[in-house]
């Protein structure tokens, strides 16, 4: 590839894009991404809002695959970014490279095993005594063409517990030997993956590719693009880390592993073991446990497959998410639970009952080589009652590998902790154990030199360096490069600083204060309006507040009253002037492409939470090898997440409007500084929401 001639071909791309317009970041984007696949060389771009980024690395990649036969694969954080990729700016790159002469380009999205439908899963839902309402509908429309099996093309929405019940994890996954493995979705998407030359997965799958070195996608790949780059640590974190969740271990042993498998007692035993780690947990947690005083091991198993310990809504809960749940409960794990060993021991014995060549994982890839390399004409295929067996076998093996490694409390780089999931329901709450790194940089460092490599996103930087960047992800002497964003943000939006008093406190008072502040902000923007918190707790008080406000007639939604996507959709389809206010927490910070918005309101600035194990066991490290974790790690991180919000206003050219901070540190603190100086440069600041009536009538009239 002549990267010197990539700027150039964007020039083209008017003539296959209707609208299209060159963009000079863009140009210098291109030719620098260009470079480093063309040398081999790691590269950070922060490009800003407006740049067009993802065009800027997919001619690159394009050009990479059909001139030098050089596969690249592309990771994002979130769904739509890959769908936009997949279904919007691939096809006119492809239609670009047509046009320049060169055959048609190939693509395709992979996930994770669990968003795609299992057949197996399906064919044993089928058969239960009780199957879910649903499942006839969803075997229907697997039995029915036009789509790939991934659960986000349902045309319907089925419950977090169905779900769970027709997907399946790499580790329990038989692979050759399943008995549906020509007709597997998952494994049909890999051998579409194993075929492109541009390949686009997430984050998740991503960094547990690169744990399993390299063993899990269908390599080998000579670039790797790393778009919203900013999140990947959270991602490698998980990767490097052990989870084990009540709900896994419920539905192991009260739904996957039946009385026709293994034998009665050593089953009986193994749900009475997982009762005593429920009650360890719950004191862990300082949970009430009264629901579970005086039952016996002969009481836990309910006629309808239900743990009597814990309600059918326990049981169905699904697992939160472990760095992005302020809201739930956790407490560090400072001492072994023997009960949870006592556990992993007994599921070992299960699974060599289940599955005599089943040997325990240790530390090593359940995969002794990739999956996509097997013979198939070879593949010896079981019945699907010993499928079924297999399956139990390998989710029981991984499932005590994890318990065992968490419950042992022993490794100084882990982070160990307990955190609840799930809504509280009328027996114990559902709950998940990690144990996490403190550093996923040393994992990486080898990684990194293997490939090209290029990490981008709006605010990979603090807004003086890329160094914590880098430092944090084990990143050695990459290129950098930045590239403002070329929106008119003096002319087109406003910084409003209204410091609510009280924010120390907390209290009910506090949070009145700041509801109305927002009302009166809202009211003054008088259209679009996406509020974002800090906590749920603080965004359940202001919601409360502000209901009334549909009275003068607010639409009003709520992160959590809907899909992410509904909402999303909900809110595209509304005019900028209409008087639409979205409430959300942490989640929507980021990754939320919403053009239009007339105000962005952030509660406080928005520092990583003390109460998380993993953020508290970090600052103490810190602490201890360097001194300053504020400095080093609290402040570089809530920078990168305050740009993210901020980020969330302007997202086409067209946009106006203002960003509202209520948080009085941003010019009483020394540290306030930082965040205005991380923003663009020359936006005007206003003191008041009657300032910014004025200033938005000024904008709507012009």
């Amino acid at each position: 590839m002549n990267w010197e001639d990539v700027p150039g071909l964007l020039d083209r791309l008017a003539d296959v894009w209707p609208g299209y317009r060159v963009r000079a970041g863009q140009r210098q984007m291109a030719r620098a991404v260009g470079h480093a696949m063309d040398s081999g060389l790691n590269l950070l771009v922060e490009g800003g809002t407006g740049v067009g980024k993802s065009v800027a690395y997919l001619l690159p990649a394009a050009l990479s695959a059909l001139e030098d036969d050089r596969r690249t694969l592309i990771a994002t954080s979130h769904k739509h970014l890959q769908d936009q990729l997949s279904s919007q700016d691939l096809p006119r790159i492809d239609a670009l490279v047509r046009d320049l002469g060169y055959p048609g380009l190939v693509w395709t999205t992979i996930k994770g095993l669990p968003n795609y439908l299992c057949r197996v899963a399906l064919d044993s839902e089928q058969e239960r005594a009780d199957p879910h309402p649903q499942t006839p509908a969803v075997a229907a429309w697997a039995a029915a063409a036009g789509h790939s099996g991934e659960f986000d093309e349902l045309p319907f929405v089925i419950p977090g517990d169905l779900r769970a019940r027709l997907s399946t994890e790499a580790e329990e996954c038989p692979h050759e030997r399943c008995p549906r493995y020509g007709d597997c979705f998952a494994m049909a998407a890999m051998r579409r993956a194993k075929a492109a030359p541009i390949v686009i997965t997430n984050h998740a799958l991503l960094a547990l590719h690169v744990a399993a070195a390299g063993r899990l996608l269908p390599g080998p790949f000579a670039n790797v693009v790393v778009d919203e780059a900013h999140a990947f640590e959270d991602a490698a974190t998980r990767a490097y880390g052990f989870e084990c969740s009540s709900y896994a271990l419920r539905r192991l042993l009260y739904h996957e592993i039946t009385s026709k498998m293994a034998d009665g007692a050593l089953l009986r035993a193994a749900q009475a073991a997982l009762a005593h780690l429920d009650l360890a947990v719950a004191g862990r947690l300082g949970l009430a446990t009264a629901a579970r005083r005086g039952s016996t091991p002969a009481e836990e198993s309910s006629p309808d497959g239900l743990d009597a310990l814990g309600s059918r809504h326990d049981i169905e809960a699904m697992p939160g998410p472990a760095l992005t749940s302020p809201s739930a409960g956790r407490a560090m794990l400072d001492a072994p639970l023997v009960s949870g060993r006592d556990l992993a021991d007994l599921l070992d014995t299960l699974a060599t009952a289940l599955d005599p060549d089943q040997q325990p994982i240790g530390d090593r890839y359940p995969y002794e080589k990739s999956p996509f390399e097997l013979d198939a004409a070879a593949m010896a295929q079981l019945t699907e009652a010993e499928a079924a067996m297999l399956r139990a076998g390998k989710r029981a093996t991984s499932l005590a590998d994890r318990l065992r490694t968490i419950c042992a409390v022993s490794d100084p780089l882990l982070v160990y902790y307990a955190e609840t999931a799930g809504p509280p329901g009328a027996g114990l709450r559902g709950y998940t154990l990690l144990a996490l790194p403190l550093a996923v940089g040393p994992f990486l460092e080898a990684w990194w030199e293997e490939q090209a490599t290029i990490l981008t996103s709006a605010t990979l930087s603090d807004g003086h360096s890329f160094s914590f960047f880098s430092e944090r992800l084990g990143l050695s002497g990459p290129r950098k490069l930045l590239v403002p964003s070329p929106f008119d943000y003096p002319g087109r939006t406003r910084l409003v600083v209204t410091p609510v008093p009280g924010q120390d406190k907390g209290d009910a008072a506090y949070f009145n204060r700041l509801a109305d502040q927002i009302a009166r902000l809202m009211d003054a923007a008088g259209g679009k309006c996406l509020l974002l918190f800090t906590s749920h707790r603080a965004l359940e008080a202001v919601w409360s507040r502000l209901s009334i406000m549909r009275i003068a007639g607010w639409k009003l939604y709520r992160q959590g009253d809907g899909t992410q996507a509904a909402l999303l959709g909900t809110l595209r389809h509304g005019a900028p002037d209409e008087r639409i206010a979205m409430f959300a927490s942490r989640s929507w910070w980021q990754g939320v492409d919403l053009p239009g918005m007339r105000l962005v309101v952030l509660d406080k600035l928005p520092f990583p939470q003390l109460g998380d194990p993993l953020v508290a066991a970090r600052n103490a490290e810190i602490e201890r090898l360097e001194g300053h974790a504020f400095r080093l790690y609290m402040l570089p991180l809530a920078l990168i997440a305050f740009r993210q919000g901020f980020g969330r206003l302007m997202r086409t050219e067209r946009d106006f409007g203002a960003v509202a901070v209520c948080d009085a540190r941003l010019t009483t603190r020394q540290y306030g500084a930082r965040f205005l100086e991380s923003l663009p440069e020359g936006i005007p600041v206003l003191g008041s929401s009657d300032e910014l009536r004025a200033w938005v009538r000024s904008m709507s009239a012009a």
